[in-house]
């Protein structure tokens, strides 16, 4: 949602457990872990597809 209010985007779904949320001027950042593996994935903030940092 934009700061100023407006409507909800849904930038990504369906992630295992997501946390560990952080936010550039570009990307939205989260880690996510299942209690058997996880990772770092991103999002463009204008939408997109979903990028994969590290697998654990």
């Amino acid at each position: 949602m934009p700061v100023g209010g407006g409507s909800v985007t849904v930038l990504v779904s369906g992630q295992i457990d997501p946390f560990s949320l952080a936010v550039d001027n570009a990307n939205v950042y989260w880690t996510e872990y299942n209690g058997y593996t996880g990772g770092i994935s991103s999002v463009p903030i204008a939408g997109g597809s979903v990028a994969l940092f590290a697998l654990t």
